[in-house]
Formats: C-alpha cells, sequence, structure tokens
C-alpha cells in the first residue's frame, strides 16, 4: 500500500507575502523622504539663509513671503511688514545692497493681473512677481499665449511703481537646439 503523503504547506504563505509588501512599502517611503531631503536641502538652507538676512537688515520685521528672482542678477524680493506696521517690498540684490519700496506706492500684484488680462485676454498667466530689470525694480509676468502656431511662452517686465508702465517683453524659443 502507499503510503499517504502530505504536501508540505507552502513558504509563502499570504501572511508574509504582506508583511513583506508592507516592508518594502515602508522601505521605499523612508528612503523617498530621505531623497527628498537630500535634494531639497540646499534650496532650502538657502531660503532660510535670504530670510535670516532679511530679518537681520532691520528693514523688515516679518517676512511673509520670500522669492528668488533671477535675470539680469540675482535678487531675493521680501514681502513683509517694518517695525511701523508699513507693507514694504525688501530687494536683496547680489551685490549686498537692500532696497525697500513701500507697498502703498507699487501696483499690487491683483491689479496688476487684472490690467493685463484687460489687455491680452486670451492668454493665461502661469505667474507674477517682484524682480529686476535694467537695473531698477520690476514686475515679472509669465504667461502663454496660444496661437495657430501652438503654445508660445513670454516673459514681460512691467515697471515697479504707480504706472506700472511695460519694460520689455520676451518671447521664449518654442524649440531647442541647432
Amino acid at each position: 500500500m502507499r503510503a499517504i503523503q502530505r504536501k508540505r504547506p507552502p513558504f509563502m504563505t499570504r501572511k508574509r507575502w504582506i508583511l513583506i509588501s508592507i516592508a518594502v512599502i515602508v522601505s521605499l517611503g523612508v528612503w523617498f523622504g530621505f531623497y527628498f531631503r537630500e535634494v531639497m536641502g540646499p534650496r532650502w538652507s538657502e531660503l532660510n539663509q535670504a530670510r535670516e538676512a532679511a530679518l537681520e537688515s532691520g528693514l523688515i520685521a516679518d517676512v511673509e513671503q520670500l522669492n528668488k528672482h533671477v535675470w539680469e542678477e540675482v535678487t531675493w524680493v521680501a514681502e513683509g511688514k517694518n517695525e511701523l506696521d508699513q507693507e514694504i517690498y525688501l530687494f536683496m540684490l547680489a551685490d549686498g545692497q537692500i532696497e525697500t519700496y513701500d507697498k502703498s506706492r507699487v501696483v499690487s500684484e491683483q491689479e496688476l493681473r487684472e490690467r493685463f488680462k484687460q489687455e491680452k485676454p486670451e492668454t493665461e498667466v502661469i505667474s507674477i512677481s517682484p524682480g529686476r530689470m535694467r537695473g531698477g525694480p520690476a514686475w515679472e509676468i509669465y504667461y502663454t499665449e496660444t496661437s495657430d502656431k501652438g503654445v508660445s511662452h513670454y516673459y514681460r517686465f512691467y515697471r515697479f511703481d504707480e504706472t506700472a508702465e511695460l519694460l520689455d517683453t520676451f518671447r521664449l524659443p518654442t524649440t531647442t537646439g541647432p
């Protein structure tokens, strides 16, 4: 008579598959966290240094927003309030100079957006940020315009005062290469 052989249970049971899957997902999450911190570390450090420099200048007491603008030169622009609780823009230039502008004497971002949309309603505004152009402060509008030739991207600069006069427009090439 033949002996009845019992089949050995499989090594990878359902419970083990679940545990291994959870371990792999957790490991990937931890790895991604370290990777993200490693990649973003220099950016965060740069932002913290710029924020500290703005506060150490003594011209601004509270930084609400901080933007890096790179065009003709690297400029950090801090928006916030000074000691008198007035809203200001603080421009920190690459050579160490600092310029301040009273927010009430500058056309607001929202007002500039509305003016721009009246002027060019067929465009899509991607971003509006303060920066520098031709040695002075300026508003930079980055936008797209769709035509029968396709989508074109533009930078448009406006004077950083009540007039918001147009300074220049740059069209980005749609193709790159030789």
